[in-house]
């Protein structure tokens, strides 16, 4: 399988050398290479970017493990520590089905589920949408939803 990501490599009107992430797509014979990032000037400024992308990525993947039906489920969400609780939670309410919701939830690491629990019951309403099924479920003392 061909590399997926590239470095493009251009000259600005200075003759400075920038650096674009990218990809580069071959139709009906012609290469288009379509950036991901901005120019960088550095190479500490192109690891930036590459970490940056990565991140964006990870996000990706745990939108769609929200969206896979819980007989397909293998494992739980994983937020690396340190992630918001809002992002969790937006993440979290997305899921559709209430068991896969609650297991996700559960998933969570015992301080992640403590900041995300806290997140929702001080700044969400709690009688409508995924706030309300989980302050039903929510059990303060397990720090886990039923």
């Amino acid at each position: 399988m061909p590399e997926r990501f590239t470095i493009f490599k251009d000259t600005d009107k200075q003759g400075n050398e920038i650096y674009y992430v990218g990809i580069e797509i071959t139709v009906a014979g012609h290469a288009l290479k379509c950036p991901l990032s901005e120019g960088c000037t550095s190479p500490e400024m192109l690891g930036s970017t590459i970490a940056l992308l990565q991140h964006e990525l990870e996000e990706l993947k745990q939108k769609f493990k929200s969206w896979i039906s819980p007989g397909q489920r293998s494992e739980g969400l994983d937020f690396p520590p340190g992630t918001p609780p809002e992002k969790i939670w937006n993440t979290l309410s997305e899921i559709k089905n209430e068991e896969s919701f609650v297991d996700g939830f559960n998933s969570l690491s015992e301080e992640q589920r403590k900041d995300v629990a806290e997140y929702v019951l001080t700044h969400c309403n709690v009688f409508s949408g995924k706030a309300a099924v989980f302050s039903a479920r929510y059990n303060s003392k397990s720090g886990l939803m039923e």
